[in-house]
């Protein structure tokens, strides 16, 4: 899928028109490319939910620029699905198996990989850290023993999980609706609760110590493992056209500039 990208070279050549004899041409297109950058990161934050953080990213490097040039691109392969779409539904197993960095494989010569799915806590906005748990599960999780990592040193500490049939947590009682949550599965290809296996991990910053919770499944290309054939089926994303909107926006702003630089 290629990137999508914005393009200044009209708005470039439009203001070199309007003022020939002035150095603030180009000034002024780094202007406009950096009110349009925050436009589309402000549109991406405001209508998407967990894939908002992916998708900004997308967008954070610096603008290209060549002569009679200015563009800003969209990079990567899930922000440029979220813009352009990704027709469904898909076998997650001919996807996201090939494209993953770590792979592993079984004894049986089966390649399999890890898909990590986080939760947000229940006073979380439901953005970039994942769905919302419920309360009961929160009640629980946050009392797990950390996981710990540092990058280039691995895990320091394995840390606790959630589990079904579980009664404790160190010397906290599990209430009767966090062990109901730990058994319901809520779908029928599911194989687990969408809480068991649950870790906490913990990250020290500067100025504060956060918590992140996170369930890890595995995606096989084992047939044996496809005990339903709606298991890791993707329904499609549909085409966002975040850069239309922006693209409609710079051209509605350079509309009124133009001709106040005519009159400089």
């Amino acid at each position: 899928m290629p990137n999508v990208r914005i393009g200044f070279g009209e708005v470039v050549s439009d203001i070199v028109k309007a003022i020939p004899h002035s150095t603030d041409a180009v000034n002024i297109v780094r202007g406009l490319a950096s009110a349009a950058r925050t436009n589309w990161v402000q549109m991406a934050q405001a209508k998407l939910n967990t894939s908002s953080r992916d998708y900004v990213q997308g967008i954070s490097q610096p603008e290209e620029i060549r002569p009679g040039v200015m563009e800003i691109t969209l990079l990567g392969r899930v922000p440029n699905m979220i813009e352009q779409g990704w027709p469904g539904p898909r076998d997650l197993r001919m996807t996201v198996i090939p494209n993953a960095r770590t792979k592993h494989t079984s004894k049986e010569g089966h390649t399999y990989v890890f898909v990590p799915f986080r939760h947000g806590s229940p006073s979380s906005s439901g953005k970039n850290v994942g769905r919302r748990m419920p309360k009961e599960i929160y009640q629980v999780a946050k009392h797990l023993t950390a996981r710990i990592s540092h990058r280039g040193k691995g895990t320091l500490q394995q840390g606790g999980r959630l589990f079904e049939g579980m009664t404790h947590v160190g010397s906290k009682q599990v209430s009767q609706a966090a062990r109901e949550l730990l058994q319901v599965k809520v779908q029928p290809w599911h194989s687990t609760s969408l809480y068991t296996g649950m870790v906490r991990e913990q990250k020290t910053y500067q100025k504060a110590t956060q918590s992140s919770y996170t369930t890890w499944r595995t995606i096989s290309t084992n047939p044996d493992a496809q005990t339903d054939q709606r298991k890791w089926q993707h329904p499609g994303i549909p085409a966002r056209h975040f850069v239309k909107e922006v693209q409609d926006g710079l051209a509605t702003s350079l509309q009124k500039i133009l001709p106040l630089l005519a009159k400089r």
